[in-house]
């Protein structure tokens, strides 16, 4: 229904015009249909889309994290081994430098294996057992 636009009570200087807008402010107030029940649906429908849209988006959002946190460890770890192995194919096969890395490698693989395992059957040993410097 289309408001009538008049001068508020207010904005009237005379009395008597003050007088006629005020019953006529006080009509168009009357005439406004109260507030229908399908009114209260529609504000509850309206609130439940927002979170729908949120359900749907956050599982969205977590596989795009754990994509880009997989990628990022991914090449890290591709850079940090491919770059040893290209250094250590350049060194000199006799060099000391090289079989440092190659017995270093070795032992901390070796450690590793023997925690893994150490996990899995659940008994426990000293963290540098096993450990050692090979001349």
């Amino acid at each position: 229904m289309a408001k009538k636009t008049s001068p508020s009570s207010k904005d009237v200087e005379h009395p008597e015009l003050r007088a006629r807008t005020e019953t006529q402010e006080a009509e168009t107030a009357m005439q406004e249909p109260p507030a229908s029940p399908m009114t209260a649906e529609g504000i509850k429908e309206g609130i439940g889309q927002p979170r729908e849209a949120m359900e749907e988006f956050l599982p969205m959002l977590r596989e795009t994290l754990s994509q880009a946190v997989y990628t990022t460890c991914y090449g890290i770890s591709y850079g940090v081994v491919f770059g040893g192995l290209v250094i250590g194919s350049l060194l000199p096969k006799e060099s000391m430098i090289r079989k440092g890395i190659c017995d270093g490698a070795e032992s901390a693989t070796r450690a590793f294996c023997e925690r893994q395992e150490e996990k899995s059957t659940g008994s426990e040993a000293s963290p540098m057992e096993g450990e050692g410097m090979t001349a």
